[in-house]
């Protein structure tokens, strides 16, 4: 299945807001390869806004906007990306998926994490959608 020209991974940390989107934000859990991510380029922009709110409101944690990386830069050095839609949650949902020499490695994880931050950029929650 073809993914959207970008895909996005949801950040929703204040310092995320303020800055340069931090590496730790781009790591799978431990023993993981997936990085969940939405694709906005296909998500309508009140609906993605919606999605975020109900999955952050039930971690506790306040919404600011999502840390952008293209679909370009995450298919890089081995990665691939997924569409995995949620039921009845997030149909835009999918995972970037690092290789699988990387689910008990996690210095290379962090490697692969720090190369999707530096190459990612900031929008808000209330910027316009392209």
């Amino acid at each position: 299945m073809k993914i959207s020209d970008e895909a996005y991974l949801q950040v929703g940390t204040q310092r995320a807001r303020r800055s340069r989107v931090p590496f730790y934000e781009f790591l799978p859990p431990e023993g993981k390869t997936e990085i969940s991510v939405d694709r906005l380029s296909v998500a309508p922009p009140d609906q993605a806004t919606s999605i975020a709110d109900s999955r952050d409101n039930a971690r506790g944690r306040t919404f600011y906007g999502w840390a952008i990386v293209t679909e370009e830069k995450s298919v890089g050095n081995g990665r691939r990306v997924v569409a995995s839609p949620i039921p009845c949650q997030n149909p835009y949902h999918a995972d970037i998926v690092l290789p699988a020499d990387t689910a008990n490695n996690r210095e290379k994880q962090k490697l692969h994490a720090q190369e999707l931050a530096d190459s990612s950029y900031w929008r808000d929650r209330s910027d316009r959608f392209l």
